[in-house]
């Protein structure tokens, strides 16, 4: 039997805070998402952008730090955080020797930490943290590097609804149709790092194809996976999307 994960909901008068991090865009620089909700898995605040190194650990801390500033300052007298970086967690909540390199930071989200309420860090699975991933995609198609939201964008509406109605997400489950859009985003995100200038996309998946090449529907549920592949199409090089049959595609089966 697969596991299956689902968001952590807070109890109470708790509130959540998911933060995440990616690296991801064209150049390549990191990327943070964070919301918090509470016991109902009401959207309350969120945020995205990006900071101007590729480092993961950098960008999720940083989030961690933003995100408590932001809660302290709503005035949310009790809050739980979590992240799916297991060594961030460990870094944050054991603290570091003087020279580490985060050390900084992790001495401020103790002095955030100490401060009149009760907030604890904790480790989620990466599927019970759907909604602030969302967010790190969102920051791909933004040239802040903060912006700080109060009502949920339209494409997170779907991941807040499964999350609050607790449907449970597995981990290891991904459709052929998902499989190959994440399969043309790599290939495109490849060719344009090797400096392609004009580049023939083909696919034996027509369903895909038009996934890419239709309306966008903000509600799809790849709609993320969609945005990225359309954020590297419209930087300056030419993209073209074939659709091919399953004999004219052997070499990539």
């Amino acid at each position: 039997m697969p596991r299956q994960v689902n968001w952590i909901r807070p109890q109470g008068d708790v509130i959540a805070l998911n933060v995440d991090r990616s690296v991801l865009g064209n150049p390549q620089v990191a990327r943070f998402g964070s919301l918090c909700r509470n016991h109902n898995g009401a959207f309350l605040l969120g945020f995205y952008g990006a900071v101007e190194i590729s480092e993961v650990l950098y960008a999720e801390i940083l989030a961690l730090l933003k995100g408590l500033e932001l809660c302290w300052e709503a005035r949310y007298k009790k809050l739980v955080c979590y992240s799916d970086s297991l060594t961030m967690v460990n870094l944050v909540n054991n603290g570091v020797r003087s020279y580490h390199f985060y050390n900084n930071m992790i001495m401020k989200f103790h002095q955030l930490l100490g401060r009149d309420w009760p907030c604890s860090l904790n480790q989620t699975l990466r599927k019970g943290n759907q909604c602030a991933n969302v967010l790190v995609k969102m920051g791909v198609a933004s040239s802040c590097l903060l912006e700080v939201i109060y009502a949920p964008p339209l494409m997170l509406l779907e991941p807040l609804r499964a999350d609050a109605t607790e449907v449970l997400w597995d981990p290891v489950a991904l459709t052929s149709v998902h499989a190959e859009l994440l399969a043309i985003y790599h290939d495109l995100k490849i060719a344009r790092d090797k400096g392609i200038g004009r580049l023939i996309c083909e696919s034996d998946s027509k369903l895909a194809l038009d996934l890419i090449t239709g309306e966008i529907n903000l509600f799809h549920q790849y709609f993320p996976t969609i945005l990225l592949i359309h954020s590297l199409k419209q930087m300056d090089w030419e993209v073209t999307f074939v659709h091919v049959y399953c004999e004219g595609n052997k070499c990539a089966d």
